[in-house]
């Protein structure tokens, strides 16, 4: 029997098995080892009916043995270079089958078939690696440092509109990209490679014999000598690159319909607005007292709701990359005071007063003015919302 240890050290799977089929022992089982099985993958050990036990916390396997009418069996580690890869056991029916002697040429056995295993081992994982690569939708790609390729993926030559049956090998990544952004990976994430173990950016790409843009994330991670060391000299690029048409595709469709919702919204809300003011103003008679309040809190409640649909308005905007800033010079004083204007009904529902300090120096700024306001007026309603309803002034 040949047992594989995992990374861990903390279980075997059974590789190979000759002979008896047992139990819990069959080719891809895996058997959990404790803290007191640590001996099974450190020392050689030699099983006899005077030293067998059903019940060893030291060797998770020897009941089975045991149980399948095997009390005699001889184990020892399978080492390459500094660590243990697995195990090589025997076993047999007789009560004292094996000797010293026997032992030690299990012994060398192991010392001869061990690299062979290894190397076996890391040729199936460089083979999962190498499907994995391969069937990914991303692209992957292994440039030296100045992007041209030496392995480029399925998925990476079909992302830049090579033909199916290139073979992906030298081709300039920085040619489908324009000159400002190659010159961004190169002023700014080759720099900084020495010091970071990947650099990640969004840009766009256009394929091969195409005009229209494709927006990828791009992440660049350094390959290096001294094994792979962050000190090591970097030698290649691992290049990965991941479509967002998709992701785009929905945050269109988002900004589409919150742009949809927000004109359907303001349309009976201006209505809304007009009405009352009118009422408030006694357009359609003289209001009562309790009346009169009843109006203005439907003001503030519409003017409330009118600030949300302009707040999912600039959501969209900012989204799109179209939000932009009117800068002019003004009085921050103006602004503070308007804003506290428009939040005074919200003050006065909770019984709660605002009131604005004037600076001695005029606090002349550099901004968006109706950005400005907005910003104002939001902190003010929060203010508003979640302070404390005590009478009291802010």
């Amino acid at each position: 029997m040949i047992a594989l240890a995992a990374d861990d050290g903390k279980s075997l799977t059974i590789d190979y098995v000759d002979g008896l089929e047992i139990e819990g022992l069959r080719r891809g089982d895996v058997v959990e080892l404790i803290k007191s099985s640590a001996d099974l993958l450190t020392r050689s050990q030699l099983v006899t009916v005077d030293n067998a036990s059903i019940e060893s916390p030291f060797d998770p396997t020897a009941g089975k043995l045991i149980a399948a009418g095997l009390p005699s069996s001889m184990k020892t580690p399978l080492r390459a270079r500094d660590s243990v890869t697995g195990l090589i056991a025997i076993s047999a029916r007789g009560d004292r089958t094996f000797s010293q002697e026997h032992l030690s040429l299990l012994e060398q056995v192991s010392d001869q078939i061990s690299p062979v295993i290894e190397s076996l081992s890391l040729l199936n994982r460089v083979q999962s690696l190498a499907t994995a690569v391969e069937t990914t939708l991303d692209l992957f790609a292994i440039t030296d440092l100045n992007g041209v390729t030496s392995y480029l993926n399925p998925a990476g030559i079909r992302l830049i509109g090579l033909a199916p049956d290139d073979s992906g090998i030298g081709v300039d990544l920085r040619e489908f990209m324009s000159e400002e952004q190659a010159e961004m990976i190169t002023s700014i994430g080759l720099d900084q490679m020495p010091e970071t173990e990947g650099w990640q950016t969004e840009i766009s790409i256009v394929p091969k014999n195409s005009e229209v843009p494709i927006p990828v994330d791009l992440s660049i991670v350094p390959v290096r000598d001294k094994s792979g060391e962050r000190s090591g000299k970097m030698t290649a690029l691992n290049v990965f690159m991941r479509d967002l048409r998709e992701r785009e595709a929905v945050r269109v469709a988002r900004r589409e319909f919150v742009s949809t919702v927000s004109h359907e919204l303001r349309t009976p809300l201006t209505s809304m607005k007009l009405y009352s003011d009118m009422l408030g103003e006694g357009d359609a008679g003289e209001l009562t007292d309790q009346q009169q309040r009843l109006v203005n809190n439907l003001k503030s409640t519409v003017d409330r709701l009118t600030r949300m649909v302009d707040d999912l308005n600039v959501v969209s905007l900012l989204e799109a990359g179209r939000f932009d800033l009117h800068t002019e010079t003004f009085d921050l004083d103006d602004v503070v005071a308007s804003a506290l204007e428009i939040s005074d009904p919200a003050f006065a529902d909770r019984g709660m007063t605002a009131q604005l300090v004037h600076p001695k120096v005029a606090g002349t700024v550099n901004a968006d003015r109706e950005r400005t306001l907005q910003v104002m007026v939001n902190l003010l309603n929060n203010a508003a919302n979640y302070g404390e309803a005590d009478p009291e002034t802010l």
